[in-house]
């Protein structure tokens, strides 16, 4: 999933430089070869069609008002390169010491507890580029809350908490689902 989180006062965001950073560093190609062809000019969710080095991408804002998350939502063509792809970028997120080495124990985990992990790890190279190296992530659920509520163990900027929300989507809890929580160790 490729992500790019940019935090703006209103007004002095240009979304153009962002979405052109973002694509300049997730293709390696320099901005001057990046051209935006067609955006759809809705300002807090906002669709790019880019050519980035000859390749026709799409971009997607999907911060919403909170700031800019630019997400390469290029359609997958066959055999061609699955998007989207993760890359965070600016303001430069804070790095996370590395999670504890303790082994977590999966064993006795309830079936919403393995969904939740499977979840993270599928977006662990994502989370990883969020906060900037390997991180532990504590995943909190009750039967009260519509979502579970994600945190970035040693990690307290906003920045960093609304990239990884981003990268991994709400996780909607399950009626009759009983309070929970897990540690969950990203590496990549």
């Amino acid at each position: 999933m490729a992500i790019t989180l940019s935090l703006s006062i209103a007004g002095c965001y240009d979304w153009r430089r962002g979405v052109t950073e973002t694509a300049s560093v997730q293709h390696s190609c320099p901005p001057e070869r990046i051209r935006i062809l067609n955006d759809n000019g809705n300002g807090f969710a906002r669709t790019v069609q880019m050519d980035v080095c000859g390749e026709r991408r799409v971009y997607q804002d999907v911060g919403g008002a909170q700031g800019f998350v630019w997400v390469d939502q290029t359609p997958v063509s066959a055999g061609g390169e699955s998007a989207p792809r993760a890359t965070a970028s600016a303001p430069p997120p804070r790095s996370a010491p590395p999670p504890a080495t303790t082994s977590i124990s999966t064993q006795s985990e309830s079936p919403f507890a393995t969904t939740v992990r499977a979840r993270l790890q599928d977006r662990a190279s994502a989370i990883v580029t969020c906060t900037g190296g390997p991180v532990a992530i504590q995943a909190r659920w009750a039967p009260t809350s519509p979502t579970v509520e994600l945190a970035a163990r040693g990690v307290s900027d906003p920045a960093v908490a609304q990239c990884i929300g981003a990268v991994v989507g709400a996780i909607e809890v399950p009626a009759g689902t009983p309070a929970g929580e897990l540690l969950h160790p990203i590496t990549n």
